[in-house]
């Protein structure tokens, strides 16, 4: 958990938010929607697999009587990575080539799927999607964006297509997945199922202040009372994230703080200041305080009712996802050139969502990540 995370959490608790939005086991459970094309496990394709006479010799695949080549598939990769900064794998190495041809060649499966299906976007839609994408992609505004599409060698119009294709798929989905229904007793048995999965820690809620060195943290901590903390941290906390807030990391668990800040905390009481503290690696001292603490507890089944009827509604959309793509799929005329044939063509690619997996956390701040 970061600092700025750790204020969020404050926010929410200051607007009455429960104990529900605490970390739970149970969320690995969750299931990321796909809005592109996501496919756990393996599914079943018919691929054919004959001579490429008379063809290009850069063929990379036929599909329903086009042939795609090295061309084609080379500027998909140059999209793809500068839409999401997914690095294009290598196609002089062989495992890279035949992945990234079966990737795309998915793709355009799914995308037929879309256009059988009649699916369509509207224009206010696409401006709202490309909006989002350039505040959440390109910080500094239209300019970075454009300069970065230049050193890339993509037009707008690439990156406006592959948006418009993006919320295709998503309402494919959503049109694909619309009947589903999760039944209340399936609600409460997944949760008798799994009591354990409903613990939660026991939390503290916690103040940090960030200093240079432990000499300043010793000459500040002098002075520092529960009362005068936040304002101390307003004034003298390096941690910029955090010190607007007086330092408040919100309530958090011993295992979302680094070892010996945590092993700090979870000995003090409340009201209590504690510190200096410097856990290994970090470029700050630290103090806290601990301003309440909460007692590990199992949450009752109202408290988490909705959101596990969510989750096992999304498991089974992913499921339901996954067969239509498997029929799709196998019914596509779909024949690869030998040099680009999949090492296992009855399986498809399991695509990561563009900014799915976070980067790790680097192990410095009391919360686990460096101010």
């Amino acid at each position: 958990m970061t600092h700025t995370e750790g204020a969020a959490a404050d926010g929410a608790a200051a607007n009455g938010a429960t104990e529900a939005t605490v970390t739970r086991r149970w969320r690995r459970w969750r299931l990321v929607v796909p809005l592109v094309m996501a496919v756990v496990g393996v599914v079943a394709v018919t691929v054919v697999v004959r001579p490429w006479g008379g063809l290009p010799e850069d063929a990379v695949f036929e599909l329903d009587g086009r042939v795609y080549v090295e061309s084609d598939l080379r500027r998909h990769l140059v999209e793809q990575q500068a839409m999401y900064g997914i690095e294009a794998p290598d196609l002089d190495e062989e495992d890279g080539r035949r992945l990234a041809a079966q990737s795309f060649a998915v793709s355009l499966v799914v995308d037929a799927a879309a256009d059988e299906a009649q699916v369509t976007v509207s224009q206010a839609d696409l401006d709202r999607a490309a909006q989002e994408f350039l505040d959440a992609a390109y910080p500094g505004g239209r300019t970075e964006f454009v300069d970065a599409l230049a050193d890339e060698g993509v037009s707008e119009d690439d990156v406006l297509e592959e948006l418009e294709r993006q919320l295709r798929i998503e309402r494919l989905y959503s049109e694909v997945t619309a009947d589903l229904t999760i039944e209340a007793e399936e609600v409460r048995s997944a949760y008798e199922a799994n009591p354990e999965e409903f613990d939660l820690p026991r939390t503290r809620r916690i103040s940090a202040i960030a200093v240079a060195n432990r000499a300043e943290a010793l000459t500040l901590r002098s002075s520092l009372t529960p009362s005068n903390f936040a304002s101390v941290a307003r004034r003298r906390s390096l941690d910029t994230s955090t010190a607007p807030q007086g330092g408040d990391l919100g309530f958090v668990a011993a295992g979302q703080l680094q070892g010996p800040f945590a092993a700090a905390a979870f000995r003090s009481r409340p009201g209590q200041v504690f510190g200096p503290v410097r856990s290994p690696g970090a470029s700050y001292v630290y103090l806290g305080l601990v301003t309440a603490a909460r007692p590990a507890r199992t949450q009752g089944f109202e408290e988490v009712r909705e959101e596990l009827r969510t989750t096992l509604l999304a498991a089974r959309g992913l499921t339901t996802w996954q067969a239509f793509l498997t029929d799709v799929v196998a019914g596509a005329d779909l024949t690869y050139a030998e040099d680009y044939r999949p090492a296992d063509p009855s399986s498809l690619p399991g695509l990561d969502l563009p900014g799915s997996t976070p980067p790790p956390a680097t192990p410095s701040g009391p919360a686990g990540q460096e101010p």
